[in-house]
């Protein structure tokens, strides 16, 4: 073979490396990238405990490990909502009235932990008396070998009247415990 078949031949080698590399890049790119489940995603279930009693607790997360939390409107529908940023809102008018509003005030994530702080408020008239909830909800999440160990501490202020008297009260409780993932 001469010099010239020779170069034309590796003209057309080189030419077919790079549509071969134009051909992988371009399916890179157009294909969906593959998600990895996140340690924490899935539904875990478990006992927590303030010291006194123990209640039957379920928290779900989304595949990127954020919590998930679901509600049912005053019109029948459920919703599930991923809490995943620092100023996220969910507001809805619950079974009963009134209007009930959760805000995401803090997020921390890292691998196999959660950590959040959430405003939940709940207000309604009626009859002219007025109802009003507030919580904040300190939501720590670690995973372990035992299982997810869960911090829960909520703080409850609340109010009740009319134009003439109100009452009002508070009270703070922590509850802790382990539990295990079901799916």
């Amino acid at each position: 073979m001469d010099q010239a078949a020779r170069s034309g031949l590796a003209t057309v080698r080189g030419m077919l490396g790079m549509l071969t590399c134009f051909a992988a890049a371009f399916l890179a790119l157009a294909l969906p990238a593959p998600t990895l489940a996140d340690e924490l995603s899935g539904t875990w279930r478990g006992l927590m405990s303030d010291g006194e009693q123990s209640t039957d607790s379920q928290f779900t997360f989304g595949e990127s490990g954020y919590l998930v939390i679901e509600y049912t409107n005053n019109q029948g529908t459920t919703r599930a909502v991923e809490l995943s940023e620092v100023g996220q809102q969910v507001q809805y008018v619950p079974d009963g009235g009134g209007v009930r509003t959760l805000e995401v005030l803090a997020l921390e994530k890292s691998p196999g932990r959660l950590g959040l702080r959430l405003r939940n408020s709940f207000e309604r008239t009626s009859g002219g008396y007025l109802d009003q909830r507030y919580s904040e909800e300190l939501l720590l999440f670690r995973l372990t070998s035992a299982g997810l160990e869960v911090e829960m501490q909520i703080s409850t202020t609340s109010g009740f009247g009319d134009r003439d008297m109100s009452v009002s009260g508070g009270d703070t409780s922590v509850e802790r415990g382990v539990l295990q993932r079901v799916r």
